[in-house]
């Protein structure tokens, strides 16, 4: 599972930097550990809402998380703290994943247990006693 970290709009020293970095991989291997081999990648997005000018330092994380052959899972939230705002939305990521591969789960459990979809008039055979009707392309033009 590879994990990538961006940040925008955060101004943060060398130290705080590299302290934030080792939380944030240490709380995803962990959160998704249980699914890690069914993961392709973790991206997780850290941005100060207010920028410069302060206020109430509102921080947004967005966390991606990449299922092999399917579309990505998120969450996202708004903290002022950014180790909390990590440890939730990374929770609630992890849970969102877990949705999704059991509904990927359940749905090819489905396929195996009644067999290849129903398309419809066009798979099934007529009676015996029953006519065949040849097909007529129906040709609609609009002027």
């Amino acid at each position: 599972m590879e994990i990538s970290i961006q940040t925008s709009g955060l101004h943060l020293s060398r130290r705080e930097s590299d302290a934030l970095r080792e939380h944030v991989h240490k709380r995803i291997r962990e959160t998704f550990a249980r699914i890690a081999r069914r993961i392709s990648h973790v991206s997780v997005h850290l941005e100060d809402v207010d920028g410069p000018r302060g206020g109430g330092h509102a921080m947004h994380c967005l966390v991606k998380v990449g299922i092999g052959g399917s579309t990505a899972a998120l969450a996202q939230g708004r903290d002022r703290n950014l180790f909390a705002l990590v440890n939730r939305v990374s929770a609630c990521a992890a849970g969102n994943t877990l949705k999704r591969l059991k509904r990927r789960i359940d749905i090819a459990s489905l396929r195996k247990k009644n067999g290849p979809p129903d398309n419809g008039p066009a798979d099934k055979q007529p009676a015996p006693n029953e006519p065949t009707v040849p097909a007529v392309p129906i040709c609609i033009s609009f002027t």
